[in-house]
């Protein structure tokens, strides 16, 4: 075989490369629908974040420009912050106050409470035996029959056997 000039044989090899160069590598149509929808996607979010940014900017540049054109704003917020300051403190220390109060009452209640039921003391009960009657065991327990209507609610000294009845302190 005859060999061909080098300038054919270069002229050939860029042909070749030319053309699979012009055509693209056959992507499917759904991959290529994907990818261009994709690449949207990522154009709109580069957009909105170079908009987020100059937005930032200008807001920067906005309050460095009051901070430098308005220190009695500066000052004004630095005053509206000790004055929250003061009345937090204030608050903190009526809550402090109200705490303590209501730490009080409750040793008060407790107290209150400890002192009803040492002074509540119950009345000893009595089961009534067969053959007893009222003025026996008034006797008995050196009370009156009377003290004895009077804690059980009794209108008349009929009693019965089982029946239980309060016992009062001697008077």
């Amino acid at each position: 075989m005859k060999a061909l000039p080098w300038n054919v044989s270069v002229w050939a090899i860029l042909c070749v490369c030319i053309s699979l160069v012009a055509k693209p590598a056959r992507i499917e149509p759904s991959h290529d629908e994907e990818l261009r929808v994709q690449i949207a996607d990522l154009q709109y979010a580069l957009h909105a974040a170079r908009v987020d940014i100059a937005i930032l900017e200008e807001r920067i540049a906005k309050l460095e420009k009051q901070e430098t054109h308005h220190p009695e704003a500066k000052k004004s917020q630095e005053e509206c912050r000790e004055s929250q300051t003061r009345t937090l403190k204030l608050i903190e220390e009526k809550l402090e106050a109200q705490e303590k109060k209501f730490q009080e009452i409750a040793k008060l209640k407790h107290a209150i409470s400890a002192l009803a039921t040492t002074s509540e003391k119950k009345a000893p009960i009595h089961r009534v035996q067969a053959g007893e009657t009222l003025e026996k065991i008034a006797r008995a327990h050196h009370i009156t029959v009377d003290a004895i209507k009077e804690a059980n609610h009794l209108k008349t000294t009929t009693i019965y056997v089982g029946q239980e009845l309060e016992l009062p302190d001697a008077r």
